[in-house]
């Protein structure tokens, strides 16, 4: 189930990358597949406790496994192991903050749901520019320089400043409608079929604004393509699906993991942030 989650990011890369001006980083990749992590585990905190608990906890085994390897990919083999481990700890309070945040959003406002959003995905945009608009052109130009130079994401995307923020509440308000559809949608599926992995498909989160969405997408394809940050796609014959009620179902990425790392011994076993959701965010390195 949680390849259900991972691949929205390359069936939606036009509206994210085109239409949302998302860079195509490995952080944007991990905070637009943790919202639909999070919309499973939504539903799976409502299964029996003796399921919902399991499925929770390997859900989130399954995700870091991958985030691991997908940077490692992007890292390189020489990459101290320390950056690697540094990175996981960034990562999993990423995680633990947007989850907390999406819970709390999710039944109080929809208007708090956006706001969490705009946090967590578009990262604040346009915050800092706001409090720029008061400075002169030529300020305001240094000012953007020296973001550039110190890879703000913001600053190197067009369109993503002050001036750029008249799409923003439109697109927000397709990032909440497609929240409360899925939650509506996932809630609608008995614990049965939830159990058995029979939850369906995820929507697009762009199908608001963009029925048809194929030159969006191959936009899209064209942007990632261009950029020079690496983003590493997990293929399904890479990691075909595996039974949803098996307790170490994630072992398998350990097993893809040394076989990376017989070809690259740079790549270690993932196993720099182990994430224990009983604790909401309990971790040993």
């Amino acid at each position: 189930m949680y390849q259900l989650c991972a691949e929205r990011e390359v069936k939606e890369t036009g509206f994210i990358y085109v239409e949302s001006r998302l860079p195509p980083t490995f952080q944007t990749w991990f905070m637009f597949t943790n919202l639909h992590v999070w919309l499973l585990t939504t539903r799976f905190r409502a299964l029996p406790a003796s399921h919902g608990r399991v499925y929770v906890q390997e859900l989130i085994n399954h995700f870091f496994l991958d985030a691991e390897y997908r940077l490692r990919s992007v890292y390189g083999p020489k990459c101290p192991e320390r950056i690697i481990k540094r990175t996981m700890v960034d990562l999993r309070d990423q995680w633990n903050g947007s989850t907390y945040a999406y819970d709390v959003a999710a039944v109080t406002s929809d208007a708090e749901l956006a706001a969490a959003v705009w946090r967590n995905v578009f990262a604040a945009r346009g915050e800092k520019a706001y409090k720029e608009k008061d400075l002169s052109e030529e300020e305001r130009e240094k000012m953007l320089e020296q973001r550039r130079k110190e890879n703000d994401p913001e600053a190197a995307v067009e369109g993503s400043g002050v001036e750029g923020l008249e799409d923003l509440p439109r697109l927000l308000h397709g990032y909440v409608a497609h929240l409360r559809r899925e939650m509506v949608r996932l809630g609608q599926i008995s614990d049965e079929d939830v159990i058995a992995g029979r939850i369906g498909k995820f929507g697009r989160v762009g199908a608001l604004n963009h029925p048809d969405t194929a030159g969006l997408e191959l936009q899209g394809k064209a942007t990632i393509q261009s950029s020079q940050t690496a983003i590493v796609y997990i293929t399904e014959h890479l990691l075909p699906p595996l039974a949803p009620n098996s307790f170490n179902a994630h072992k398998a990425r350990l097993t893809l993991a040394q076989q990376i790392s017989q070809r690259s011994p740079g790549f270690s076993q993932l196993s720099a942030v182990t994430i224990d959701v009983e604790t909401m965010g309990g971790y040993s390195l």
